[in-house]
C-alpha cells in the first residue's frame, strides 16, 4: 500500500488591531418609524448639570445609551432583506400555477413596499461609508459603492509604520508609540496669559464693530444649522450633522441655550471642546508618521459656535484687513494680484 508523501500545512492569517467600541450614529436609523420617538425619550432624560456645555454633553451621552439599546433590538438589515426576497420568490412561484387570492395580492404588495424601504435603508448605510461625491444618490447601493467603501476601510487602516531608525513595525502598540512620539511635541499644550497684540494699532477707528458684540439670535443659529454640510464625520459625541438637522426640533432649545451661555461667558467648554485627531495619508503607501496629515473632528456643537463667530466676522473682515490680502477671503482670489 502506497501512501502520499504530501504533508498538510495549516496557515492562519489574522491581525491584532483592536476594534474600536466608539459610537457612530448610523444615518439609516433616521428612516425608522420610531426614530424620532426614541430620540425624544433619550433627550428628555433629566440631567443635573447647570453648566450648559456639561448639560449638553450629558444629554448626548444619555442619547447614545438609548439609541444603542434600541438598535440592539432591531433585526439585521441584511437578514430582513433576504427574508423578504425569499417570501416574494415563493409568492411568484405560486403565481405561476394559480391566481393569487386578494389576501395574497395585498400581502405581496406590502412585501414589495417593505423591500423598497429596506433597500433604501441599505443604500443609506453604504452611502455613509462611500465618499465618492460624484456618485448619484440612486447609485449609492450598487456594487461599485460597496467596493469603494471596502477599499476606503482598508486604506483607513495603517498596516505598517516606519520608525526614525528605519525599522518597520506592524504591532499595534509599536505603531501607537511611533505616532505618539511624533505628534506629542508638535501639538504640545499652552496656556493663554495675555494678548500681546495691540488691536488699536491694527484696526481703524472708523470701523463699526458693534455687530460682533451683539447677542446671538435664533435666526442666526437656524441659518447655521441649515447650511451645515452633510455626510461629514462626527466628533467624539458620535452624532453627525445629518442627525442634528433631522432632530433639530427636539434638540434646538438646548443648542440655543448653549450659544446664549457662551455669549454671556457662563460655560466651560472643556467638556464639549474635545476632538478626534485623524491621520490622513498624503499619498499612497505612506509609511512614516511625517507622511500623514492630522485633522481634528469636532463635535457639532462646537462647529455651530465657531461658524456663528465666522459668519459675524465675514460681515466686517473686508474693512479691517488690507485690500492686498487675498488668502481665505470670500470674493477674492489670487488672480486679482495679477491684474
Amino acid at each position: 500500500m502506497e501512501t502520499s508523501d504530501h504533508v498538510p500545512c495549516l496557515v492562519s492569517i489574522g491581525t491584532n488591531i483592536p476594534k474600536s467600541a466608539t459610537f457612530r450614529f448610523e444615518n439609516y436609523l433616521m428612516e425608522h418609524e420610531n426614530f424620532l420617538s426614541v430620540v425624544q425619550h433619550g433627550w428628555s432624560i433629566f440631567v443635573y448639570h447647570s453648566d450648559m456645555a456639561k448639560r449638553l454633553t450629558a444629554k448626548f451621552k444619555n442619547l447614545r445609551r438609548v439609541i444603542k439599546a434600541w438598535q440592539s433590538h432591531l433585526s439585521s438589515l441584511k437578514d430582513n432583506i433576504s427574508n423578504v426576497k425569499i417570501i416574494l420568490e415563493l409568492l411568484c412561484m405560486i403565481e405561476e400555477f394559480k391566481d393569487l387570492t386578494l389576501i395574497e395580492w395585498n400581502f405581496k404588495s406590502l412585501l414589495e413596499d417593505k423591500l423598497l424601504f429596506l433597500l433604501k435603508q441599505q443604500r443609506i448605510y453604504w452611502k455613509q461609508r462611500c465618499t465618492i461625491r460624484w456618485v448619484k444618490e440612486g447609485d449609492a447601493g450598487t456594487k461599485f459603492s460597496h467596493a469603494n467603501a471596502t477599499i476606503k476601510y482598508r486604506k483607513n487602516l495603517i498596516t505598517f509604520l516606519e520608525d526614525p531608525e528605519g525599522s518597520i513595525h506592524s504591532a499595534h502598540h509599536m505603531k501607537a508609540n511611533i505616532l505618539w512620539e511624533a505628534y506629542k511635541d508638535r501639538l504640545g499644550k499652552s496656556k493663554y496669559n495675555s494678548m500681546l497684540i495691540d488691536l488699536h494699532t491694527l484696526l481703524h477707528p472708523n470701523v463699526d464693530l458693534s455687530c460682533l458684540d451683539e447677542p446671538f439670535t435664533t435666526f442666526e443659529i437656524d441659518a447655521v444649522i441649515q447650511n451645515l454640510p452633510n455626510d461629514k464625520s462626527p466628533g467624539p459625541d458620535g452624532f453627525n450633522t445629518d442627525f442634528v438637522k433631522r432632530c433639530w426640533p427636539i434638540i434646538k432649545q438646548d443648542i440655543y441655550d448653549l450659544c446664549h451661555a457662551f455669549y454671556n461667558g457662563e460655560i466651560c467648554l472643556q467638556s464639549t471642546n474635545g476632538s478626534y485627531i485623524t491621520l490622513i495619508p498624503m499619498f499612497e503607501n505612506a509609511m512614516r508618521a511625517s507622511e500623514f496629515r492630522a485633522i481634528s473632528l469636532l463635535n457639532t456643537s462646537m462647529k455651530i459656535i465657531t461658524k456663528l463667530l465666522a459668519n459675524r466676522l465675514q460681515k466686517v473682515i473686508h474693512s479691517i484687513i488690507h485690500k492686498n490680502h487675498y488668502g481665505f477671503i470670500q470674493t477674492r482670489t489670487i488672480q486679482d494680484c495679477l491684474a
